[in-house]
């Protein structure tokens, strides 16, 4: 039971978000939503990575890699197509139009993001998770946060 209300609480946010970001990209100007929409977009393939690799497990518990890719990868990938479908898009029709090119229609990267989006976070993740794993074996903290002493001296001898 509790997995089935995670799962139902977890699709109720991603609505929500979805939701409210259309609702603040509507009270912005074309300008600030097409730099809204490029930061967002980037930020997701950055931040939200990094925040699922760095958050530490639960007390007495390992990290769980796969899981955490996975996850990672899944919301990066749903936040860009958010950024891009309530902030850039619109952003970049308005813009276009304004300049006169009518035959804008940004389908092109649409379909790029939604075909090849889960690429970039996947391996942004997978890099950070390297990054971590290395520096937690060279410096003797084990993945649930314990100092090792015989390891950390290992780590530090020339």
């Amino acid at each position: 039971m509790r997995k089935l209300i995670l799962i139902v609480g977890c699709i109720l946010a991603v609505i929500s978000f979805d939701l409210v970001m259309g609702a603040v990209s509507r009270l912005l100007r074309t300008q600030a939503r097409a730099i809204i929409g490029d930061w967002g977009m980037t930020a997701s393939w950055t931040v939200i990575p990094a925040a699922f690799v760095f958050t530490p497990p639960k007390r007495n518990a390992t990290r769980n890699w796969p899981l955490r890719l996975s996850l990672a990868t899944l919301t990066s990938w749903h936040a860009t197509l958010v950024f891009r479908m309530q902030f850039n898009l619109p952003a970049t029709r308005e813009l276009a139009r304004e300049r006169g090119d009518l035959m804008y229609d940004g389908v092109g990267m649409n379909a790029a993001l939604l075909v090849t989006g889960w690429i970039p976070p996947l391996i942004v993740t997978a890099v950070l998770i390297a990054v971590y794993s290395i520096f937690t074996r060279h410096s003797g903290v084990t993945d649930d946060g314990v100092v090792h002493a015989e390891t950390a001296d290992e780590a530090t001898e020339p």
